[in-house]
């Protein structure tokens, strides 16, 4: 039962996680409800697979699930066309299937993990979250006068779980884990206050957060498992420099 459960799940979560943003935007003031529903299916999910498996990874990995659905969810709020919130939202829920599978056959070893490798796909679902958590914080401040120390709280906190989870998942110690999570976060905190600052579109600060946390993380990984060399360096930072000057000769500047 607990199995044919963990094959439904990973497909029924997303449709919920779907309508219950749609939802949200004719019964509004049941937002918390709504949210709320996600996050507990969300946790049984992750329940049904610890009890298989027992796994310490997955403690790490439901917290970064977390993280994923209230992100989305929130980032949602700020769409006013109805177009966009349709096309944003389906698009989520789709990763977020993607995602749920790729656990699935993390923790059971299946045959199946080299096509939904999660090793591989964190990465990527990371720097995705990174850059519309990004975007919703500077939202929150611009928009809804949010402190500043809630924004750069909140920034700390989601930027660590993210790399946190990331190195976790590639199978670094957690000792070296969470002291690189912590020096990258803090450098990206640093950031994240001199954007808040400068009179730019939040989509630009948001990109700019994005490109530096794909650097620091790749980096970071490299050094780790000692691949890091001139070439690389050189590979990555002409890539990110390239998107940069795309983004910014192309920047709506306020």
């Amino acid at each position: 039962m607990i199995f044919l459960l963990l094959r439904i799940l990973p497909f029924v979560i997303p449709i919920i996680y779907f309508l219950n943003v749609r939802l949200l935007f004719y019964f509004n003031g049941y937002w918390l409800w709504f949210l709320a529903l996600i996050l507990i299916i969300n946790t049984g999910y992750f329940w049904l697979l610890n009890l298989k498996t027992k796994d310490k990874n997955i403690v790490y990995l439901y917290v970064h699930s977390v993280v994923f659905a209230v992100v989305g969810f929130v980032y949602s709020l700020f769409l006013g066309h109805t177009l966009f919130i349709n096309l944003f939202i389906t698009f989520w829920a789709f990763i977020y299937l993607i995602y749920l599978e790729s656990a699935f056959h993390y923790f059971y070893r299946s045959k199946k993990i080299y096509l939904v490798d999660l090793k591989k796909i964190v990465p990527y679902i990371n720097l995705i979250v990174f850059f519309i958590a990004s975007a919703t914080l500077y939202n929150f401040y611009i928009f809804l006068n949010l402190s500043w120390w809630w924004v750069l709280l909140t920034g700390l906190l989601v930027s660590y779980i993210l790399v946190f989870v990331d190195f976790t998942i590639q199978g670094f110690k957690l000792s070296i884990s969470w002291q690189y999570s912590l020096i990258i976060s803090l450098i990206l905190l640093e950031i994240l206050v001199a954007l808040l600052y400068v009179s730019v579109s939040l989509y630009v600060s948001a990109i700019i957060m994005a490109i530096t946390y794909y650097l620091l993380v790749s980096f970071s990984a490299m050094s780790i498992t000692k691949e890091l060399n001139r070439a690389r360096i050189l590979q990555y930072s002409a890539f990110a420099i390239l998107t940069l000057i795309i983004v910014l000769s192309t920047a709506t500047w306020i």
